[in-house]
């Protein structure tokens, strides 16, 4: 088989968020879903102004399995600044053409995260996700 040489152009930019409150529990839920024809996740931010410390869990849903592909942990809020945690911080993800780290996605496949702990009532972790759509 020839090796492909085409370059890959995406059709533009996917913004998604989700978030995270009490009522949440330490259930999974979705924050972003690959396009149908596969997306690459450029970033991944989390915000929490919970005044406790969280672990949040980044988990990968294929439609039938689900796998933990990393954690974030997020110290506690103290007026002031929110608490910022980057998810494509793992040194096992690949990196683009100019050296960032990337998530890439098969079409559908589901971005989730869960809690560890519940957040606290009134409180919220906000997740933001930003990739291309191909």
């Amino acid at each position: 088989m020839a090796k492909t040489t085409a370059v890959f152009q995406p059709k533009g930019f996917n913004f998604a968020g989700y978030g995270l409150a009490n009522s949440d529990g330490t259930s999974a839920v979705d924050v972003f879903t690959a396009g149908a024809n596969d997306s690459t996740v450029k970033a991944i931010a989390l915000a929490s102004n919970d005044t406790s410390a969280r672990d949040i869990d980044l988990v990968l849903y294929d439609g039938v399995n689900s796998f933990t592909i990393g954690t974030v942990s997020l110290g506690a809020y103290s007026s002031g600044a929110l608490i910022v945690g980057d998810g494509l911080s793992a040194s096992w993800f690949p990196l683009d053409r100019v050296s960032k780290k990337v998530l890439p996605l098969k079409a559908g496949t589901v971005l989730r995260a869960k809690a560890q702990a519940a957040v606290t009532s009134g409180k919220t972790i906000s997740i933001s996700v930003i990739s291309e759509d191909y």
